[in-house]
């Protein structure tokens, strides 16, 4: 059918649906796609660029979405849930935007308060500490990073030292 076009080289304009695109080793059909600003909407999410979301099927091993900065683009697939796509959604708006030095000590601050014993048992991911784009994404839409943080007296600080960067 179509070439198959890594991940790595998507420009605009923008792949159509029955496009193929390689992901990892992997090639996934093209089945949906639509605007991050259109789907953000959806989630009351503000997305003032307008880049693609592509839904593929197929389920990526390594994740449950992504969103891919040097590409400008967001892969959702099959086994995607609504809390990761806002995730991803999340790092469309935060990730190139420049962080300000009290979010950064901020963020410093997080990595030595929280700890085990400030989220629930059940809860085993630390993904927030691998960088400030998982810290901030995963402050703003995961419900035990949230809870974690609201625990140990951080959520509000969280919001205001974060706020600027989803003001439109």
């Amino acid at each position: 059918m179509d070439e198959k076009i890594p991940v790595e080289k998507v420009v605009k304009p923008w792949l159509s649906v029955g496009e193929s695109i390689q992901i990892d080793e992997k090639t996934y059909e093209i089945t949906k796609v639509i605007s991050a600003s259109e789907l953000g909407g959806e989630y009351g999410i503000h997305i003032a660029r307008s880049i693609p979301v592509y839904y593929v099927n197929g389920i990526s091993v390594q994740s449950r979405g992504a969103y891919h900065p040097e590409q400008n683009i967001v892969l959702v697939f099959t086994n995607t849930d609504e809390e990761t796509l806002r995730h991803e959604l999340t790092h469309v708006v935060e990730y190139h935007q420049e962080k300000s030095p009290e979010l950064l000590e901020f963020y410093e601050r997080v990595k030595q308060a929280i700890t085990e014993d400030s989220f629930e048992e059940e809860f085993s991911s630390f993904n927030f500490m691998k960088n400030i784009h998982e810290f901030i994404a995963d402050g703003r839409t995961k419900p035990a990073l949230i809870a974690a943080l609201k625990k140990d007296g951080l959520y509000d600080e969280f919001i205001r030292v974060t706020s600027y960067l989803f003001q439109q």
